[in-house]
């Protein structure tokens, strides 16, 4: 990939979102591609029916749901069209669309260079993924999720690349590749360096230089530390706006169940992080 054409970024008008939705234009403006914004109304969470729904409110419910679902559409809407007029040029469009969030954002990115949406705040144990990361194990772009905390005014000018040789972390460079070549500075880190691996990350430097990137090869040791917990740490002591890596390397059944590296990060980034699978 060259450069990004197509931006989308799924929006709801809430603080947060608005962070994503500044990220998200930036970008655009920065590659001169155009920018999706998305809302997509919530299936309604209706009561348990028994024998009789009228007499649990079922009707009610349903029109104060639809309402709240217009309030904010309407909302974000406005918001979204009074960010993007604030920089002159921005070529976007606003659609609406209804059904599983996680689907539909899945379905809409696949006609996208990037995505831009914020981290989920979801915490404890989880049986299934969340938005985000149904994104990016189903929709087959990158995901730029940004952290729940924290204000980013500059995203992508010095960029970790956490490099394991594996396919997922192939398609996270070649996805992050235009920002990758822009970037003022690119550290390319490996854990736990194997001498006989097929393309240690000085290759990857080579390649990436050849591309125009300032690139340069670091590694580290695990020592008992889990892997989640070093890149974190890494990207504080290289000074990075943006961390990019493949997800799920293992079974997606097995990261689920028992955390890994990509549930580390998911749950406890504090910079932007592009994911790709």
């Amino acid at each position: 990939m060259t450069t990004y054409r197509s931006v989308l970024v799924p929006f709801a008008a809430d603080p947060r979102a608005e962070a994503c939705l500044r990220v998200a234009v930036r970008l655009a403006l920065a590659f001169e591609a155009r920018l999706t914004g998305l809302f997509v109304d919530p299936e309604l969470a209706m009561p348990a029916p028994f024998d009789d729904p009228a007499a649990f409110g079922g009707a009610d419910l349903a029109i104060a749901q639809r309402r709240h679902v217009e309030s904010r559409a309407r909302r974000a809407a406005e918001v979204f069209e009074t960010v993007c007029r604030e920089e002159a040029g921005i070529d976007h469009v606003w659609q609406r669309a209804a059904g599983d969030p996680g689907a539909v954002i899945a379905e809409l990115a696949r006609l996208h260079d990037l995505v831009v949406m914020g981290q989920s705040q979801a915490e404890g144990v989880r049986l299934a993924p969340q938005v985000p990361e149904r994104v990016v194990l189903e929709s087959g772009r990158p995901t730029l999720m940004i952290p729940y905390a924290g204000v980013f005014e500059r995203v992508g000018g010095r960029i970790l690349v956490a490099w394991n040789g594996t396919r997922e972390a192939a398609r996270a460079v070649a996805d992050t590749l235009p920002l990758l070549v822009r970037a003022e500075q690119v550290v390319v880190l490996e854990i736990d360096l194997a001498e006989d691996r097929a393309a240690p990350g000085s290759a990857l430097v080579a390649h990436l230089r050849r591309h125009g990137a300032k690139a340069e090869a670091r590694h580290t040791v695990s020592a008992g530390i889990a892997l989640g917990e070093i890149l974190l740490s890494a990207v504080a002591d290289a000074g990075s706006d943006l961390l990019v890596m493949g997800a799920y390397g293992h079974s997606r059944v097995r990261e689920l169940a028992l955390g890994g590296v990509t549930r580390t990060v998911l749950e406890e980034m504090t910079i932007p992080v592009v994911m790709s699978y």
